[in-house]
């Protein structure tokens, strides 16, 4: 059997897309593992460097930002691999819409999990929640630009 050069272009495409959505979930749940005296050690590094420009920012804002931020470029990851694999199937993007949602909701259970095994962190379900609107926002906002990007091609 033999693939036209763009199938297996598609195919390496989404190869590393999936590889880099793999390591970046590894990458936040190592993040969970770390102590409550590591974690507030980073976040007191970010609080110093955005104080720089916000002055009025507190600790509590900037560790809220690093779950938005973090899972919200799951988000963007998610949509991009499950828009990659649905892209031929009836409704690719409710497909991906789904597939997103479902691995970022598990994502975000499973991270705060995680922080249970940690020492001093908790598990919250505000975190989960807070995950889950960065992973739906990074989906959507993907969405959209992809809708974008498709509709200058045509």
């Amino acid at each position: 059997m033999s693939y036209s050069c763009t199938d297996k272009r598609e195919k390496w495409i989404r190869a590393l897309l999936l590889a880099v959505l793999i390591l970046w979930t590894a990458f936040i749940f190592a993040r969970s593992l770390r102590s409550a005296d590591d974690s507030t050690e980073e976040s007191a590094f970010f609080l110093d460097l955005i104080s720089r420009f916000i002055p009025s920012v507190s600790m509590h804002f900037v560790r809220k930002l690093a779950h938005f931020t973090e899972f919200f470029i799951l988000g963007c990851l998610a949509d991009a691999v499950f828009r990659s694999l649905s892209g031929r199937k009836k409704r690719p993007l409710l497909t991906a819409a789904v597939f997103s949602s479902c691995y970022g909701l598990a994502a975000a259970v499973t991270d705060e999990l995680l922080q249970l095994s940690s020492p001093g962190r908790s598990c919250q379900i505000s975190d989960m929640l807070l995950d889950l609107s960065g992973v739906l926002t990074g989906a959507i906002l993907t969405a959209l630009l992809m809708h974008v990007l498709q509709k200058e091609k045509e």
